[in-house]
């Protein structure tokens, strides 16, 4: 049987970012807080000019409205990556149609997701949302949109180069 060093790559890396995800989902609210706090406050030194000048109070305000942002950007860029790799893994099962491997990167995202969220709940200070599970998804499906889209365009590069081969 001959190993597919690709899958193994991409199974690895999926992995990893899994492990990635489970490892901050067992954060207690308040480590969760601190980091995303330090995020929050770059993001909101960058979006209101005069930060530094505002008293202490305007600028804990700022970040606590700008922690929203972040926590949900990271919840859909985490995904993202997971959709990208997982999407990258199936893409290796060449014997499987594209829609299917795509259902299956999606479906296993998703199932993650659920199950992350469900984690989260038993953490203290975390919650369960679906709205996270919804936000995980979309970053999914935008991840493995691009893989998609890449593959496409890749596909035609090279059925233009063959045809233009052949016409020579």
């Amino acid at each position: 049987m001959k190993v597919n060093v690709k899958r193994l790559m991409f199974l690895f890396i999926t992995i990893f970012i899994m492990c990635m995800i489970f490892y901050f989902s067992s954060q207690n609210a308040d480590t969760s807080s601190n980091t995303s706090d330090g995020f929050a406050e770059f993001m909101a030194k960058v979006i209101y000019p005069g930060f530094e000048k505002l008293s202490q109070a305007r600028r804990a305000e700022i970040i606590n409205d700008c922690q929203f942002a972040v926590r949900k950007t990271a919840h859909f860029s985490i995904y993202g990556a997971l959709g990208v790799f997982s999407c990258l893994t199936m893409n290796t099962y060449k014997n499987l149609k594209v829609w299917v491997r795509n259902a299956v990167s999606l479906g296993a995202c998703l199932c993650y997701s659920v199950s992350d969220e469900l984690h989260q709940y038993f953490v203290p200070g975390r919650s369960c949302e679906l709205r996270d599970v919804c936000i995980d998804f979309c970053g999914a499906a935008v991840g493995t949109a691009i893989v998609m889209l890449i593959r496409y365009t890749v596909k035609k590069i090279k059925e233009r180069i063959n045809y233009e081969q052949r016409t020579v």
